[in-house]
C-alpha cells in the first residue's frame, strides 16, 4: 500500500461529507424555518477547507522532521545495504514508531483544521465578526502568543 493512500482515503471521505452536508444543507434551504440553519451548515462545512490547510501547513515541517530525524537515526544505527533491507529488529522497529507519529500528526492537524474552520464557519453564519469567530481557536491562541513574545520585545541596550 502506497503511504499516500490513507491521506486520499481521508480526502475522500471528507469529499463524502462535504456533498453530504451540502445536500443536506441544500434541502434544508427550501424551508423557510430552516434556512438559518442551512447557512450555517454549508458554512461551516465551506470553512473546514482553510481550517484544514492552515492545521496541515504547521504540521508538514513537524512530521518531515521527525521522519528526518527517523531515518537519521536509523542510518547511524545500521549502515544502508545496496538493497536498503535491513533485519535489524531496532530499526524495524525505529521505523514503525517514526512513521506512526508522523501520521498521527498529520491526521491530528487535520482533523483539528476541520473542527476549527467548522467552528469559524457557524459561528461567521451566525453573524459574528471573524476576530470572535476565531478566539477561540488553539492555532490562533499560538499565533497570538508568538506575536506577542515578538512584538514586545525589548531593543534597548
Amino acid at each position: 500500500m502506497a503511504p499516500t493512500f490513507p491521506f486520499f482515503a481521508a480526502f475522500v471521505i471528507w469529499g463524502l461529507a462535504a456533498v453530504l452536508v451540502l445536500t443536506l444543507a441544500a434541502v434544508l434551504c427550501l424551508f423557510a424555518r430552516s434556512r438559518s440553519t442551512a447557512l450555517r451548515l454549508a458554512s461551516a462545512m465551506v470553512a473546514t477547507v482553510p481550517g484544514i490547510l492552515a492545521y496541515e501547513a504547521l504540521a508538514v515541517p513537524v512530521a518531515f522532521a521527525i521522519l528526518s530525524a527517523g531515518l537519521l537515526a536509523g542510518r547511524l544505527i545500521e549502515s544502508p545495504t545496496p538493497t536498503h533491507i535491513t533485519s535489524n529488529p531496532i530499526v524495524i522497529c525505529l521505523t514503525i514508531v517514526t512513521v506512526v507519529l508522523a501520521a498521527g500528526i498529520a491526521a491530528a492537524a487535520s482533523l483539528m483544521g476541520f473542527w476549527g474552520g467548522w467552528r469559524a464557519g457557524w459561528a461567521l453564519a451566525s453573524g459574528r465578526d471573524l476576530t470572535t469567530a476565531l478566539q477561540g481557536d488553539p492555532l490562533v491562541r499560538i499565533v497570538r502568543s508568538i506575536g506577542s513574545r515578538v512584538g514586545h520585545r525589548d531593543t534597548r541596550k
